[in-house]
């Protein structure tokens, strides 16, 4: 199967489709360790999404969702949230993982929003005049990242998607 099909297979489901786990490991810890020095010896870091749903009728199917992506602060969520809106200190993004057959084929970074109420995709900007500064840009997401996290905020028993997408200034590209 190939990532535009997975996304094809997902795309008319909603949550009943779905078998949602949100209490235990989920197997698929980050890692990370800092110090190692003297006798104070190394932090480790474990970091896990929170929940994982698999697709009831294509088990090979899977998300998921919930791992923080703080340490992925880019420009586009400074330069987007404050325009939008969105409180910057209650925007926090966080990963969402498609898996197939247990790998990993897909990450869409997301954003909590209106202190976790509802989620987002991470835009890019576009601007239209080639880059001048002081030029407004646009804010963009690819239809795949919209649907995947329109499905998680419906898996979250959320049912705000749109009126946020639709209060962010957000345009849904086609592919």
């Amino acid at each position: 199967m190939q990532l535009p099909d997975i996304y094809l297979t997902m795309e008319p489901t909603g949550p009943a489709q779905w078998n949602t786990i949100t209490f235990g490991p989920l197997f698929h810890q980050q890692m990370s360790a800092s110090g190692g020095g003297g006798q104070s010896g190394s932090t480790v870091r474990v970091a896990q999404h929170g929940t994982r749903a698999v697709l009831v009728n294509d088990v090979d199917v899977s998300i998921e969702f919930g791992m923080d992506a703080a340490a992925i602060q880019n420009q586009a969520l400074l330069d987007w949230v404050k325009p939008a809106n969105f409180a910057y200190d209650n925007a926090r993004p966080f990963y969402i993982d498609l898996f197939y057959r247990g790998s990993l084929v897909d990450r869409v970074v997301a954003v909590w929003i209106d202190e976790y109420r509802g989620a987002l995709p991470l835009p890019y900007s576009i601007t239209a005049d080639g880059g001048v500064q002081g030029a407004v840009p646009s804010w963009h997401v690819s239809r795949r990242s919209y649907l995947l996290v329109r499905l998680i905020d419906q898996l979250r028993g959320a049912v705000e998607f749109d009126r946020y997408f639709g209060l962010s200034g957000l345009k849904l590209d086609g592919a």
